[in-house]
């Protein structure tokens, strides 16, 4: 395929994939601001993927670290006066992440398709549904609000670098300049949400697409700068 072609489909792709947040605000969340004064952050589930051409390799050791480091980031903002919320906590029960590392944490994708589908499903007043294990660790962590996040991370095996290196420079050697691409080696989207616990409905709700998702899931800077622009004041 000739170079003109591959950047104007480059272009076109990057057209599709539209705004790269939408934040979402509930009509009772101005009534409920005020007496928003501190949250609970429950620890993150959070899936990373290493892949390698088609093929994707759940990396659980992975998975915990991007998890943690998102939950951190989350409570630095919000502790340093950048949220709604005053302060918060970071819940985490360790039992609970024990059972997650033996699964690989192969529930983290359904549970980042239950967020996204409860904010669309409803034009007005949103409601999340909670799981058995949701409603326990609501119930351990005894806040008023909660924080959840859910989200997927991915980086590039070496052995993906170095076929995406050789077709770079293939493809300069065969048509005299750079390939009309940058490779994305690494990938985050996050879902972060600010839930009423006595109702579970949302009242805060922002994330990222696909198509703004470069940002390195193990560097804790490029994490935090991911949510501080989804968790900007509204």
């Amino acid at each position: 395929m000739k170079a003109h072609k591959l950047t104007a489909i480059f272009f076109i792709a990057a057209l599709l994939s539209g705004c790269s947040q939408t934040l979402w605000i509930s009509d009772n969340f101005k009534s409920a601001k005020p007496n928003i004064d501190n949250a609970v952050i429950i620890f993150p589930e959070l899936e990373f993927t290493e892949r390698e051409g088609d093929t994707k390799q759940i990396r659980t050791p992975h998975s915990v670290f991007v998890s943690k480091t998102a939950a951190e980031a989350v409570k630095e903002i919000i502790n340093e006066g950048n949220f709604t919320v005053k302060k918060a906590d970071v819940y985490c029960d360790t039992l609970l992440v024990g059972k997650w590392i033996r699964n690989q944490f192969s529930e983290a994708k359904n549970k980042y398709t239950q967020m996204r589908d409860a904010v669309k499903q409803s034009k007005d007043k949103k409601i999340l549904p909670a799981s058995d294990e949701l409603k326990s660790l609501i119930s351990k962590a005894n806040s008023d609000y909660i924080i959840v996040i859910t989200g997927l991370a991915y980086g590039t095996s070496e052995q993906g670098k170095r076929d995406d290196i050789q077709q770079l420079e293939t493809f300069d050697l065969l048509y005299d300049h750079a390939f009309p691409y940058d490779y994305q080696w690494n990938g985050l989207q996050l879902q972060i949400s600010l839930i009423d616990a006595r109702t579970m409905e949302i009242l805060w709700y922002n994330y990222n697409k696909e198509g703004n998702s470069n940002y390195d899931p193990f560097n804790k800077d490029e994490v935090k700068n991911l949510c501080s622009k989804l968790m900007k004041p509204e």
